[in-house]
């Protein structure tokens, strides 16, 4: 890791870097709060309510226990992958014409399509 310059020498390059030197009003803060707990209820909401169906026709009689099953390797897979492609993104030298990220986008989204026709595919639980 690079080290940063003593506060106030802060060059315009790494302006950005620098801490910020007003507080975030309050009012802003309860807005963005606002909107993540909408955003993700919005999101959560349903894949809860689908995955406890589908737990409940996979197995009648475990469903409580499928749908924890679920819950828990996918909360595990995240811990474990969002740091790792966290820190893999980070390290990247691959650049395109396009700039930036958006071979790793490509990519993502081409994984993501892949992962989307074989569920499509799927006809049957059972």
């Amino acid at each position: 890791m690079t080290a940063l310059p003593p506060t106030g020498s802060v060059p315009a390059a790494l302006g950005a870097l620098a801490e910020p030197v007003e507080p975030v009003r309050r009012r802003w803060v309860a807005r963005i709060t606002l909107a993540s707990i909408g955003l993700w209820a919005g999101f959560f909401g349903p894949i809860q309510v689908l995955l406890a169906q589908q737990a409940a026709e996979v197995a009648p009689g475990s469903k409580e226990f499928v749908f924890g099953l679920v819950t828990g390797v996918g909360a595990a897979v995240s811990v474990v992958s969002n740091p790792l492609f966290g820190a893999l993104s980070d390290r990247t030298t691959l650049v395109t014409m396009a700039g930036g990220y958006t071979s790793l986008y490509l990519f993502s989204a081409g994984v993501c399509l892949l992962g989307s026709v074989l569920v499509y595919r799927i006809r049957s639980v059972r």
